[in-house]
This record gives structure tokens, sequence and C-alpha cells, in this order.
């Protein structure tokens, strides 16, 4: 999945986040990296604000340092 999925989060809510890029509930975790032993950990989030258009990276190649948050690194990923 290459595009970022658009999500209504709430204030206070607490998510896990897939890094693995395994789950079916994508974006979220399943706990799919333990029976597969990626060695992946899913990613704590924690909304600091009610908003209805969170764009999550679904395609897993965005920087560490964004977080969930799609940073648009999938336009230049040349390797699909």
């Amino acid at each position: 999945r290459a595009c970022p999925v658009r999500l209504k989060l709430k204030k206070g809510d607490t998510y896990y986040y897939c890094t693995c890029g395994h789950s079916k509930n994508d974006p979220f975790c399943d706990n799919t990296h333990i029976d597969l032993g990626t060695g992946f950990m899913p990613l704590k989030v924690v909304i600091d604000r009610d908003q209805s258009n969170f764009l999550w990276c679904a395609c897993k190649r965005n920087k560490p340092s964004a977080g969930p948050i799609c940073d648009g690194n999938h336009n230049y990923i040349t390797d699909w």
C-alpha cells in the first residue's frame, strides 16, 4: 500500500501504529509481528488533539522522526 490512510482520531485516545507492514488492520498493529518474528515493534501514539484528517503512512517508508504521520517520502521511492 503506497498511499497514506486518512483517519479521524480523538484527543486522548491511544493507538499502536504497525511498523512491520504485515498487520491485517493496517495502519494499526494487530501483533502479527510476534507470529512472524519480524523484530519490529509497534509505535505507541497518544493523540494530542481531535482531527478528522490525520494522514498515517501505509507504505512504512516514512522517516522514523515522522512517527506514523505520512511525510511524503513514498514519492521518492524507486524500488517498489
